[in-house]
């Protein structure tokens, strides 16, 4: 299952903008699973002005075109990441 998560927080000053941050984690992506790829591709419609992803987007050696389809809506969108393990080394069994 995927899952949304919305939270708001009270942490700037008062009266500043309000800043939206995507928070993106372990998709784990295999070349298959465009359903997955779509839905996070939908994620690009929340808007946000900052994208953060915790990594373990691969799941599969091939999975690099998917993340690549699932993340297009989100190019130009200032963010940060951090590799996780799966996108250093290949899952295995």
């Amino acid at each position: 299952m995927f899952t949304l998560r919305e939270h708001t927080l009270p942490i700037l000053p008062a009266g500043a903008r309000e800043l939206r941050v995507l928070h993106l984690s372990d998709a784990h992506m295999a070349p298959w699973q465009q359903r997955k790829q779509e839905w996070i591709a939908r994620l690009a419609e929340l808007a946000p002005d900052l994208v953060v992803n915790t990594g373990d987007n691969l799941g599969h050696a091939e999975g690099l075109a998917g993340i690549r389809h699932a993340f297009a809506g989100l190019r130009g969108v200032p963010g940060v990441y951090v590799h996780g393990s799966n996108d250093l080394y290949a899952p295995s069994p």
